[in-house]
Formats: C-alpha cells, sequence, structure tokens
C-alpha cells in the first residue's frame, strides 16, 4: 500500500486504487469485460453515494449535469449493471478487502489524523473502539452460499450478509474511522447473540494481533456481556465498557460516550463509567510488587513535573492529567471496597430484590449508587437501555418496568432510613415520551409507540423536593399540554436550585460565549415542586 501523506479524498481514492489493483481476479481472463480494480471501486462508490442502484444513480447525474460523478470523483469511466457487479463481487475474497480497513486506518494514524479520537480516563489514554453489529445485504430471494438463513413462520426465507464492525469514534462528535470488521458466518450459532458473539471473539483476536501498540477501549451494548468474548478481553488484556443489562435485549442500542464526558468543561470533569461485567474499572490494582507508598511517591513526582509543565505552558489538558493521576490513586484504595457488595445483609436484597446480587443489572446499580453517595460521590448517574419501543411494547414494558420498580423503590427506601434522602435529589427520567396511538402494524400480540415530545413525565425523589405532588396535565388524548406547562429548561432550574445554584448566575465561559444550561431563552423556577 503507498504511504498517506495527506489526508484529502483523492489521496485516500489513490490509496484504495493501489490495494485494489493488488486484488488477485478469479475470472477467466478470456472473459473479462470490467477489469477488477474498477469494479471494486464502483462498489465503493455505491456505499459512497449510498443508493441502490449506481447504474441508474449516475444516469440520473449525466443527465442533470452532463457529467457521472463516478467517473469525475472516482475516476471509474464504465461501471457492469448492479446485478453484472454483484456476480463479478461474489468470486472475490473478502479479506483482501478486509484488510483495507487497518490498513487505512494505520496510515490515517501515521500522518497524525487519528489523534483527536484518542479519551484519556483516570490518567489512561485509549482509542474508543464501539463494536456493533451492521447487516448489509438482505433478500428474500438473492442469495449466495453463505448468505445467512432465516425461515420464518409463514414460510418466507430472509437471506443476510452480516458483520461485526469495529469502529473508532469520540464524544460529541459524529465523526468515525472503521477500523475493521469480520463477516458473521452461517457456522457460527443459530440466535443473533451466539453469531455476533463468535464473530466479535474473532474480530477483537485479531484486533489485539494486528494492532498490538494501539491502546483500545472496546465499547459495546449488553449483547456482547457476555462468555466467550469476555474472556477473550481479558486474555488479551483489553479495556472494555459495557451498560446495566435490561431483562428485554430484542432492541438494544450502544450507549454514546458522551454521557459521561465533560462537554464543554476541562477532561478532569468527566465522569468515570463503571463496567458490568468482570472488574468495574481495568488496572484499579497496582502492579505485583508495587506497594501503595511506591504508588503514592511516584504521582507525587509526577505531579511536580507537570505542574512545573503547567506553569511555563498553560495548557490546561496538562492540569486535567494532574487531576486524573490523583483521581485513579483515590480509586485504588476505594473502588475494590466500594464494589464489593458481599458483606450486604440479606434485607439489603429483600429491598432492592435479587437481581441486585448479578453484576450489571439495573438493580445492581441501583445498589452501587447508593454505596457511592454514602461514599460521598457527588453524582451518579444510571443508564438503562432498550426503552426505545417503537415494537412489541405488551412483550417488552413489563420486563423493562420490572427492571427498575422495586431497584427504585428500593434505592429510595434505602436513602431514607440512612439519613440520605434530605441530601440527595434522585430524579427519574427519559429523552422523551412515547404516542399513545400505534406505530406500525397493530396485532394483540406486537404493536408499537412513537416518540412523542410533546409531553412526557418524570420524577423526583428527595432532595429538597416537595413529595406527593402531581404537576402538569395532559388533555383526554395525552397528546399535549393543557395545564401547568413545565419546559425542560424550566425543569433543569428546578434541579440547579434545589442543589443550590442559580441557574441565572451559573454559566461557564466556552468559545467566547458564557454557557448557561438553561440556554439563552427564559426559564423559571417550578416553586410548586419545592418542599
Amino acid at each position: 500500500m503507498r504511504p498517506l501523506t495527506k489526508l484529502t479524498f483523492d489521496a485516500f481514492r489513490d490509496l484504495l486504487a493501489t490495494t485494489f489493483a493488488a486484488i488477485a481476479d478469479p475470472r477467466d481472463p478470456r472473459r473479462i469485460t470490467w477489469e477488477m480494480p474498477a469494479v471494486l471501486m464502483s462498489a465503493f462508490a455505491m456505499l459512497f453515494f449510498q443508493h441502490p442502484s449506481l447504474l441508474e444513480y449516475q444516469r440520473r447525474m449525466q443527465k442533470r449535469t452532463g457529467q457521472s460523478n463516478l467517473e469525475r470523483v472516482f475516476q471509474v469511466e464504465e461501471l457492469p449493471s448492479d446485478t453484472q457487479m454483484r456476480e463479478i463481487l461474489d468470486g472475490v475474497p473478502t479479506e483482501p478487502l478486509r484488510r483495507v480497513l487497518p490498513q487505512t486506518f494505520e496510515q490515517m494514524r501515521r500522518v497524525g489524523w487519528t489523534t483527536r479520537f484518542v479519551t484519556e480516563v483516570a490518567g489512561q489514554k485509549y482509542y474508543p473502539t464501539v463494536l456493533d453489529g451492521s447487516e448489509y445485504f438482505h433478500s428474500t430471494q438473492i442469495h449466495c452460499p453463505s448468505c445467512l438463513h432465516q425461515s420464518h413462520a409463514n414460510g418466507e426465507a430472509h437471506y443476510s450478509h452480516v458483520v461485526v464492525a469495529a469502529t473508532v469514534t469520540r464524544a460529541g462528535s459524529h465523526e468515525i474511522v472503521p477500523l475493521d470488521a469480520e463477516e458473521v458466518r452461517n457456522t457460527d450459532g443459530p440466535q443473533k447473540q451466539d453469531c455476533e458473539l463468535t464473530a466479535a471473539k474473532r474480530l477483537v483476536t485479531r484486533l489485539r494481533a494486528e494492532h498490538r501498540q494501539l491502546p483500545m477501549c472496546i465499547v459495546g451494548d449488553d449483547l456482547y456481556g457476555h462468555e466467550p468474548l469476555i474472556a477473550e478481553l481479558h486474555a488479551r488484556r483489553m479495556s472494555f465498557v459495557l451498560v446495566a443489562k435490561p431483562t428485554n435485549t430484542e432492541q438494544v442500542q450502544a450507549i454514546s460516550g458522551r454521557l459521561w464526558s465533560s462537554g464543554c468543561l476541562s477532561g478532569e470533569h468527566a465522569g468515570v463509567s463503571f463496567r458490568s461485567g468482570g472488574d468495574p474499572i481495568l488496572f484499579v490494582n497496582n502492579p505485583a510488587g508495587v506497594t501503595s507508598a511506591v504508588r503514592r511517591k511516584t504521582l507525587d513526582g509526577l505531579k511536580e513535573l507537570n505542574e512545573l509543565n503547567y506553569r511555563q505552558v498553560g495548557d490546561p489538558e496538562t492540569h486535567t492529567r494532574i487531576q486524573q493521576f490523583e483521581l485513579a490513586f483515590r480509586m485504588q484504595s476505594s473502588v475494590p471496597e466500594l464494589t464489593n457488595t458481599s458483606n450486604e445483609p440479606e434485607s439489603t436484597y429483600k429491598l432492592y430484590g435479587d437481581e441486585a446480587k448479578k453484576g450489571g443489572t439495573f438493580a445492581n446499580s441501583a445498589l452501587l449508587a447508593r454505596r457511592m453517595i454514602e461514599r460521598g460521590v457527588r453524582f451518579v448517574q444510571i443508564y438503562h437501555n432498550n426503552w426505545d419501543t417503537h415494537s412489541n411494547v405488551a412483550g417488552r414494558l413489563p420486563l423493562q418496568c420490572k427492571d427498575v420498580d422495586q431497584a427504585c423503590y428500593g434505592l429510595i427506601q434505602d436513602l431514607k432510613q440512612r439519613g440520605l434522602l434530605d441530601s440527595t435529589l434522585v430524579v427519574w427520567g427519559g429523552e422523551f415520551g412515547r404516542t399513545i396511538y400505534s406505530q406500525g402494524g397493530l396485532t394483540k400480540q406486537n404493536y408499537g409507540r412513537d416518540h412523542h415530545p410533546r409531553c412526557f413525565t418524570m420524577w423526583m425523589a428527595g432532595g429538597g423536593s416537595k413529595p406527593g405532588v402531581i404537576y402538569g396535565e395532559t388533555d383526554d388524548f395525552s397528546y399535549n399540554i393543557v395545564k401547568d406547562p413545565v419546559h425542560i429548561h424550566d425543569f433543569h432550574a428546578t434541579v440547579l436550585h434545589l442543589l443550590g445554584l442559580d441557574h441565572e448566575r451559573f454559566s461557564f465561559r466556552s468559545q467566547g460565549l458564557d454557557l448557561k444550561l438553561t440556554g439563552v431563552e427564559p426559564a423559571r423556577v417550578v416553586r410548586e415542586l419545592l418542599a
């Protein structure tokens, strides 16, 4: 592969062209009409333009602008029909094509473009690497010997191709860089979880083998929070992050790292996420032979050097690093004891439910939240997935509610009996409401509810909020608000007031603006919600 010296589209296209030219053509040379590099580049162009028919797309472009996008952008003069392209590509082995991803990433890393994705947590620098399954071909008729095959009760057969992709991402950005992908094989298992887990295991093994010096932190939803993948990650000494696992997992969504990011604040204010399987935080213990005293002395020396550098250069990231090293040291002494719930009495599990004994569940997360609060942690967030009920409301919501119902009750009662509820504000909510009417097909067994931002419910407990109050009212159809509306900025202003902060005066200067959490529009504290 030709070295990439600058990051432009033309340079990237030339890099692809060089790679495609080296791929062997399995066809009979006497019967070749379209050269393999042009076919491969056309296939890439189809993905780039995101149109189901590249030929039709180019005809429209030619008619509208007098020039083919394929020729101008990708330097391909002639292309086969969609069917011909598929038949040609069916004979191309996937391994040479797969290698384009890690090779391209390495080229981009060498010119320094990937440094923007590096994330620092507790003194450790990582490339957040998200695993997710992606179906890139689906048909009820067209298929090949390698297709995944699924038969339905109505006799219909579905054929597909799926990959587990590894992409490098960063919080607060839409930019991603594909790092690698592994094909899900039709021999990997009968269920989605089985086959994707098996493919993911192969993928992380290869990621570590091909990127030995790349500090990756594997991020995935709870589909990947099972054996054998966790064992493989531990064996390869790879960092990873998972989230609280809902009982029903038919529609899980990868959590965004921005939920724990510091936003426009400096990095020292970023949250620390706990893993839902295995050690809650990797490398929280000292290496063998290193005592706490030695670690403390080492950090004191690093702190002096970093403070000297900060005084000379003034880079706020240096101050962030000082704070993260100190945070890491504090976590080494506190996290193991914090997360060891074996000394909790049986009455605790009667309060939260038996699910609290299982790591990664919502109930276990609620119990850990109480343990953090009583140890002085000022802000705790629990994220519970799978509420996006566009289908199967009757099958999913009972399980979702079961996950959170007793655990939320248990948390509030636990805080109350320990004298912590008065000084702790518990807020429960989501991103928006759901429609009262059905979405999609309507059957007794399966129906869905779409997004509905006009009205939705949140609740608070403790922390100076008024108990036993229902504030606000919708119309008879639960479509819109008819009484006592509370804008989200009003709610934020009220929460800040309960925390002792005046939302009109509380601001942070960023990029020349004095930013307020309640925005620039007028917002009010809802006094009726105060005790």
